[in-house]
Order: C-alpha cells, then structure tokens, then sequence
C-alpha cells in the first residue's frame, strides 16, 4: 500500500482552561466522547452513502458506490424475506462467499422487522432486534446512517465481510 492510499478522519474542538478544570462531569470525557462519536458517524456515513465517489488522495469511495437499488417489493414479513432474497441472490451472483455474507441494514428497520409477529403471535424474525443479529441465519450488522442522507432511502446491503479492512492508529 502506498502512502497515496491512506486516508484520515479528524475533527477539531477547543475546551478553555476554566472549563477543563472545574466541570462536572468532566469536560476532557465529554469532549473526547463527542469527538470519537463524530469521527464514527463521518465513517460511517462516508462508509455506506451511495453517493460517495472516490475522491484521489482524499477519500476512497463507499461500498455501495455505483450499485443500482433494488425496489422493495413491500411491508409484509414475506415481502422482506423476498428482498433479501433478491439481494442475497446479487451478491452469490458475483461469485462471492456465502460464509462471509453480512447484511448491514438500518437500525429502524431491524427494529420494525423485528416486531413482526405471525398469525400465531410468534416473532416473524426471532434472531433479529435494532441492534443487529441474524435474518433467518445471515449475520445483521446495524447502523442509523443506513436510513441514508443522500435520498437513497433505508439500505440494506450485503456486504463480503473478509473483503472489509480498517486501520485504526
């Protein structure tokens, strides 16, 4: 990897003296807290909008970067199931790995679909809850910027997880 492939997220604040030393709680936690909520929320977003093209020497493009949407075929527990299967269908179709199949989805989705009850009151989908889990044994990973700003609406995406790297400094 050369240099040129590198790439940083940061974000500045300022906190006076006074302020650092006489807050309660303290001001350095609360502030370092908002920090490294921000520079995860710019991940991120940056991570999974559609619209983030690749940019030479500032930032890759996301994953879902030139992929076309697929229309969602309703609200029903049986319509989410077909969804991802057309979904689940496109990512086999490009020759990639079953066993490293992740969905990533909105946290409000998961939720919603999580909910779901059958005609006997059981839970539609038992391994899913807003913070992730299973969709009839896919692996869910969930985030609140998947329910996209760029227009794309809510995304659910499949994803090869061996083929995502992050270094963390």
């Amino acid at each position: 990897m050369c240099s040129s492939d590198l790439h940083k997220v940061a974000n500045i604040a300022v906190i006076t003296k006074e302020l650092a030393r006489f807050s309660q709680p303290s001001a350095e936690t609360l502030v370092r807290d908002a920090l490294a909520a921000a520079v995860a929320e710019r991940i991120d977003i940056d991570f999974i909008d559609p619209a983030q093209a690749a940019v030479n020497g500032v930032n890759p493009a996301s994953v879902t970067y030139g992929l076309s949407a697929l229309t969602p075929s309703g609200t029903t527990a049986d319509a989410a199931r077909a969804d991802i299967a057309k979904i689940v269908k496109q990512y086999l179709d490009a020759n990639n790995r079953a066993a490293s199949l992740v969905l990533l989805m909105p946290d409000a989705l998961a939720l919603a679909l999580s909910v779901m009850r059958n005609a006997l009151g059981q839970r539609e989908f038992p391994g899913l809850t807003m913070n992730g889990g299973d969709f009839d044994g896919i692996p869910v990973i969930t985030s609140q910027y998947l329910a996209n700003r760029s227009g794309a609406g809510n995304l659910v995406v499949a994803i090869n997880a061996r083929d995502i790297m992050l270094a963390d400094d």
